[in-house]
């Protein structure tokens, strides 16, 4: 398997988030089968075909470690490249919205003392990632003018900030 086909096996969305972006796919039938099969996939499908109320089964730290979480921003951050909004992305962002507080509070909850006492490597692994795509979804908020998606993706980054990253002098500037 070359470098380019395994990169793209771990990521079988990124090709319909770049289609929706360069509204080359407009529809759900257009959606690639490997990524119709996914969860994040499934929610693109229903926001194609005019839905505007969303599902999603909870997202959880040691399920897949923010993976689940970045695919769903991506999608997010889709038809903000060509400018399409619909109430399906509305939809989207308060599913979104709600899964990172759950996950910053599963990572604040599994990092325990930290650092009194030692984490461990897959809490501060996946707190890491997911305290990064917060800070996306941050980024998207405060450019379409939504202040209380802005709140709350900061929030949920300061929380994963402070549970994993407290002794860091420089986190703190940063978050």
């Amino acid at each position: 398997m070359t470098e380019n086909t395994k990169a793209n096996a771990d990521k079988p969305c990124e090709a319909a988030w770049n289609g929706i972006a360069k509204r080359e796919i407009v529809n759900a039938d257009q959606i690639p089968e490997p990524c119709r099969l996914r969860p994040a996939g499934q929610i693109a499908a229903a926001i194609l075909s005019g839905e505007t109320e969303l599902t999603e089964t909870p997202i959880r730290l040691f399920e897949d470690s923010g993976a689940r979480l970045e695919e769903l921003i991506q999608l997010l951050l889709a038809p903000e490249a060509n400018g399409q909004y619909t109430e399906g992305e509305e939809a989207l962002l308060m599913l979104i919205s709600n899964a990172q507080l759950e996950l910053a509070e599963e990572v604040s909850t599994e990092s325990g003392d930290y650092p009194g006492q030692p984490i461990k490597a897959d809490v501060w692994m996946a707190g890491s990632v997911i305290r990064n795509w917060c800070g996306v979804l941050s980024d998207y908020c405060e450019r379409n003018g939504i202040p209380g998606g802005r709140f709350e993706a900061s929030f949920a980054k300061a929380k994963i900030t402070c549970s994993i990253m407290s002794h860091y002098p420089g986190a703190w500037g940063r978050t």
